[in-house]
């Protein structure tokens, strides 16, 4: 019986035994629990006091922030060192943004590395290659990942870092190191909500300082701008404008600010129409830019011309902002503009009245030539008498240089009719080749010597006959004096010559073809262009308008027929058609 009862004795004090155990554990996980919560309350405490701090630095600029940031999540996390990296995902590349201040004094690594690329890193990178928080609370232990660091470099005991996280990218990485306990999950936690305000406060820091600096950029452009710029609200009030239009209307900012209908009103009256009156009346919300010009009277009663030039603004959300307007003042471009315009007229007159001049000089000279011309050839006919051989040749010398006064003559005409677009076809049956070919070479014969030019009408031969075409006899003499000049201009010395006749039922065909080197293929298109002048290589020949291949193939349009080129192996043929 008495055993019965020391067993049950003993049983009840196992019992109270474990209970008081257990009541202890209970006890001593309270009061951890309750340290736990304390720390991690004034964790927490610390953690905001740090960025209601930061988020009060409105008058220190960026990178103040930064690093008392840096200096901030040293603390909060125990550490005694700690680093800031940015980091371009696109790139692969780590840029160092700051290592701490006791860092920067245990340290001696002479050249200090600031790039790093992340397949280089060791480590430390790992927050990055895992997206991830990296916690190593002993440093010196084997690590497959370690690649250690150069001699010098301050020693790591323990090791924390994780990766900074925007739109889903990394932009960062932040370090901490040598805290005396071993880094826990409480302190990544308490890192990553830190660096998540921090980033948040550096993002508008950023964001402000833009702001900023592009309202002073835009301000000391706008302020300096030489043009007069303002911006309309949708409901025609002016929300901004420039200095510059006290220059050039004499009135202020504030004035057309407070007062949005002066700038119609000072419009010159005879442009009101062109300028309505409010924004509604003249372009509402449209898309489209718009441009004009007109004048304004200033406030000392000058007149001055504004190139007006006004564009749409719309929002992110493409709501409709008002107008951007932009005024110069061209004043004194319309003023040469209207120089222009007189100039242009003046010369018009002036070249005007020296193309009649000169028609009718050519007209008036070519008359009396020829009537010396007509008496020339009956003396050397011997119509009035016989002359020795001196007398005869001084005639027929005299005959070939008024041939030649009169070929210049009738030149002249046909290039002042040509630039005053006049030309007057009169057709009559002519022989072709004695009153229009036999003349024309009568008349270049001085440089067909010179130049030593066999001249042949053997190529689709000329009869000796006469050959009667319905053609203006100073016209056609026009078209062969051109083609036989540049014949004997391009051809060179000691070239030949040839002209040819077919005659084709309804209509005949002529060519003059001389021996000289073919035009080049890539100049061929300008050849019968107004002023369109062929410049070979090798060629010394300056004179010229370029007019001629133009006026002739005018005159054989006029006639009805058509010309062209053709490039032959050894030398260039122009042909020409006229109708029968």
């Amino acid at each position: 019986m008495q055993e019965e009862q020391d067993k049950s004795i003993e049983r009840s004090k196992e019992q109270l035994q474990e209970e008081l155990e257990a009541f202890r554990r209970l006890y001593e996980d309270s009061v951890c629990k309750q340290q736990a919560e304390k720390i991690h309350l004034q964790l927490n405490e610390t953690r905001l006091s740090s960025l209601v701090h930061l988020s009060q630095m409105n008058d220190r600029d960026y990178k103040e922030v930064m690093d008392f940031g840096l200096e901030e999540a040293i603390r909060l996390t125990d550490s005694k060192i700690g680093y800031i990296f940015f980091y371009n995902e696109s790139t692969g590349l780590f840029t160092l943004y700051s290592w701490s201040k006791n860092v920067m004094e245990q340290c001696s690594v002479v050249e200090k590395q600031t790039l790093y690329e992340l397949d280089k890193t060791g480590l430390w990178g790992e927050a990055v290659r895992q997206r991830r928080a990296i916690i190593t609370n002993d440093y010196s232990a084997p690590n497959p990942y370690k690649k250690g660091y150069p001699e010098g470099h301050v020693a790591l005991k323990r090791h924390m870092n994780l990766p900074i996280f925007r739109n889903g990218k990394i932009v960062a990485v932040i370090g901490v190191a040598n805290k005396e306990e071993d880094y826990t999950e409480m302190d990544v936690q308490q890192l990553q909500l830190f660096m998540d305000g921090l980033w948040n406060i550096v993002e508008r820091k950023q964001f402000e300082d833009m702001l900023i600096k592009n309202e002073e950029m835009f301000r000391t452009v706008s302020e300096f701008a030489y043009d007069w710029e303002y911006w309309i609200s949708p409901t025609g009030l002016i929300l901004y404008c420039s200095p510059s239009c006290q220059k050039i209307s004499g009135y202020s900012p504030e004035e057309f600010i407070k007062n949005p209908r002066l700038l119609y009103s000072i419009t010159h009256p005879e442009d009101k129409a062109l300028l309505p009156e409010s924004i509604e009346e003249s372009h509402g919300i449209s898309s489209e830019a718009h441009e004009m010009e007109y004048r304004i009277v200033t406030k000392d009663g000058q007149v001055r011309w504004i190139g007006h030039a006004c564009k749409p603004v719309f929002n992110e959300k493409g709501e409709f902002m008002g107008r951007r307007v932009s005024n110069r003042d061209i004043t004194e471009r319309k003023s040469k503009e209207q120089e222009v315009v007189e100039s242009r007229q003046k010369i018009q007159k002036l070249n005007s009245n020296i193309i009649k001049m000169l028609k009718i000089m050519s007209h008036d000279i070519r008359g009396p030539l020829i009537a010396v011309s007509s008496t020339l050839k009956l003396l050397l006919r011997g119509t009035y008498g016989p002359m020795d051989d001196n007398v005869y040749q001084t005639v027929k010398d005299l005959n070939v240089r008024v041939n030649q006064i009169i070929g210049l003559a009738e030149e002249c005409l046909a290039k002042a009719q040509m630039v005053d677009d006049d030309i007057h076809i009169e057709k009559t049956e002519i022989d072709l080749r004695h009153e229009v070919i036999e003349s024309v070479l009568a008349e270049l014969a001085g440089q067909i010597e010179e130049k030593n030019i066999f001249i042949d009408n053997r190529l689709g031969a000329i009869p000796t006959g006469t050959i009667t075409v319905n053609a203006s006899k100073v016209w056609l003499k026009v078209v062969y004096r051109n083609l036989f000049s540049n014949a004997i201009k391009y051809g060179g010395k000691g070239c030949t010559i040839a002209f040819g006749y077919e005659d084709h039922g309804s209509f005949y065909r002529f060519n003059v073809y001389n021996t000289g080197a073919p035009i080049p293929e890539d100049k061929r298109d300008i050849l019968f262009t107004k002023f369109g002048r062929i410049q070979r290589e090798g060629d010394d020949i300056k004179e010229g308008l370029g007019m001629g291949l133009f006026m002739t193939k005018e005159i054989i349009t006029q006639h009805g027929g058509s010309i062209w080129y053709e490039a032959k192996p050894e030398g260039n043929d122009f042909v020409f058609t006229l109708p029968k």
